[in-house]
C-alpha cells in the first residue's frame, strides 16, 4: 500500500487505471476487514439487538477511519432513499477538482444478514449476488464486493449453505434473463480468523463481475 501512496499527487492516482483503484482497495479490505468484529463487539457489547443498518452504519465509521490516509472512501448508501435499489456503500475517489471532493464510485459493496430467513444473500427480490449477476449493483464496474454478516453459526457453515443455494439455482433456475453457473459459486480465498475471504465470477449479460465475498463472525 506504500507503493501506491508515493505515487499519488494531489490526492489522485497517477497512473489512473481501473485495475491501480481496484487492486488498492480489495488490499485495504483484506488488511481491515479483519479487525472490524472485534471493534464492533467492542461498541456494541452493551446491546441486546443489533440490525442490519447499525453495523452497516458501524463498518461505515470503521472504514473512512481506517481509509484517512488513503486516496478513496466509504460512503454508506443505505440509509438514504430507497435504499432496496442501492448496494451499501460506494467507494469514490478522493478529487481535489471535483467541489463535492469525490468521483463517481468505482467499486460497490452490498451487505447481507446472515441467516435471513431467506436466501437473499444469492437470490430473491433483494438478493445480493442475483443484483450483481443483473447490473441492478455495480453496472459497468469490474469488482466489487459482499459482506456477509454472520450472527448465528460459522462462516464455514454459510460458505456450504450459500453454495448450495447457487448449486440448486444451476440445476432449476427458471429466470430467462440470468444464467448460473459453476463460476458463481463461492471460492475460499484467505482466512482472517473472524472473517473469511471467498471469491466469484459472476457472468452478467454481456461481461462478468468479479466478487471479493467476506463473512464476518458477529456472535
Amino acid at each position: 500500500m506504500a507503493e501506491i501512496k508515493d505515487k499519488v499527487s494531489s490526492n489522485q492516482f497517477d497512473i489512473d487505471t481501473e485495475d491501480t483503484k481496484l487492486r488498492a482497495v480489495v488490499e485495504f479490505l483484506d488488511t481491515h476487514l479483519q479487525n472490524f468484529p472485534a471493534n464492533f463487539m467492542k461498541r456494541t457489547s452493551k446491546l441486546t439487538k443489533i440490525k442490519e443498518n447499525l453495523i452497516s452504519q458501524e463498518l461505515e465509521f470503521f472504514l473512512n477511519r481506517k481509509s484517512s490516509n488513503e486516496v478513496f472512501r466509504f460512503k454508506g448508501q443505505w440509509q438514504y432513499g430507497d435504499s432496496s435499489r442501492e448496494p451499501d456503500f460506494g467507494v469514490y475517489e478522493v478529487e481535489d477538482r471535483n467541489p463535492f471532493g469525490l468521483t463517481r464510485e468505482f467499486f460497490v459493496i452490498e451487505a447481507k444478514l446472515l441467516p435471513t430467513g431467506k436466501k437473499d444473500y444469492v437470490v430473491g427480490n433483494l438478493g445480493g449476488i442475483q443484483r450483481f449477476k443483473k447490473g441492478h449493483h455495480g453496472k459497468g464496474l469490474l469488482e466489487s464486493a459482499m459482506v456477509g454478516y454472520v450472527q448465528k453459526e460459522t462462516c464455514s457453515h454459510w460458505h456450504k449453505k450459500i453454495n448450495e443455494w447457487i448449486n440448486d439455482l444451476i440445476q432449476t433456475n427458471t429466470d430467462v434473463d440470468i444464467i448460473w453457473n459453476n463460476a458463481d459459486l463461492l471460492i475460499h480465498s484467505d482466512n482472517f480468523d473472524k472473517v473469511q475471504k471467498y471469491v466469484s465470477d459472476n457472468k452478467r449479460e454481456n461481461d462478468s463481475i468479479k466478487l471479493h465475498h467476506y463473512l464476518m463472525e458477529l456472535v
